[in-house]
């Protein structure tokens, strides 16, 4: 009967014993999940989620937070009753989110990639038209540094692009356009209604080289728009020079000290030398 009991007795506290082994297996902290989580998050941070993945990569976080707030939880009750269930299913719908996080950063980065490289493109060949068509245009000094600036700028965002650094590339892009937009809506209608004397002036160029050719007579013509001096012999173009224009030399001259460049056929009457003129010679 004494043996009986003892059995009894053993096979009890046995039974005990694997229920309390199987319950302690059963409540084995998560470390695992949650390092994973963990390390999914900083590979989410590498391909900057926050910025091209923002409302996933939140969620990623906002799931690993509750597992960590769930997991000090229960590690605050008795060891026999912890359950850590809940803390390893919020760790893996961390550890979803951040995959989806770093799949959808990597398409959006691609995108943006794109389309930076369009507006870089397109930006380029505006600063070039820009140059172009205004770049001797006389217009407010501070609106010419202004473009300056911008160039600065566009050559700052095509190396932010080479480095792969989208967001800085894209603040320059919007200063340059902005910088861009705002003047040519302020000069591009002056230059625009300047050019609509190009056949009066094409006019007058057919009447002064028929003249010299009808004469065998030298002629100088003053090309403005390209800052440019030819001499003509002959109707044919001899020699050519650079030259400098007044500040506001856009139309033609009104009066002395207007900076401007006179407009129109003029026959040289005059040679003046040095100590005649404050310049080293005029005409």
């Amino acid at each position: 009967m004494k043996g009986r009991i003892i059995l009894i007795f053993s096979l009890l506290l046995v039974s005990i014993a694997g229920i309390l082994i199987f319950k302690l297996n059963r409540n084995e902290p998560p470390v695992p999940e949650i390092r994973q989580a963990k390390e999914m998050l900083t590979e989410a941070d590498l391909h900057e989620a926050l910025m091209y993945a923002k409302e996933s990569y939140l969620e990623a976080i906002m799931y690993f937070d509750s597992a960590m707030v769930e997991w000090n939880r229960e590690n605050g009750k008795f060891i026999l009753i912890r359950n850590y269930q809940q803390v390893i299913e919020l760790a893996n719908s961390s550890v979803q989110c951040s995959e989806q996080a770093i799949e959808r950063a990597k398409k959006n980065r691609l995108k943006i990639e794109s389309f930076l490289e369009v507006r870089i493109n397109v930006l380029g060949k505006r600063i070039l038209d820009f140059e172009e068509k205004l770049g001797n245009f006389p217009m407010d000094e501070g609106h010419r540094k202004e473009m300056a600036k911008s160039k600065l700028y566009y050559s700052e965002g095509v190396l932010a692009y080479k480095n792969r650094n989208f967001a800085s590339c894209q603040l320059k892009l919007d200063s340059v356009e902005l910088a861009l937009n705002t003047v040519y809506a302020l000069y591009e209608d002056m230059y625009v209604s300047y050019l609509n004397e190009y056949p009066s002036w094409h006019e007058m160029l057919g009447k002064t080289l028929a003249a010299s050719k009808r004469n065998n007579s030298s002629v100088i013509i003053i090309d403005k728009l390209a800052r440019e001096l030819i001499i003509y012999k002959n109707g044919l173009p001899k020699q050519r020079f650079e030259i400098e224009l007044g500040a506001n030399w856009v139309g033609d001259k009104k009066q002395q000290g207007d900076k401007a460049t006179p407009e129109g056929m003029y026959k040289v009457i005059a040679k003046k030398q040095n100590g005649q003129t404050k310049y080293y010679k005029a005409f």
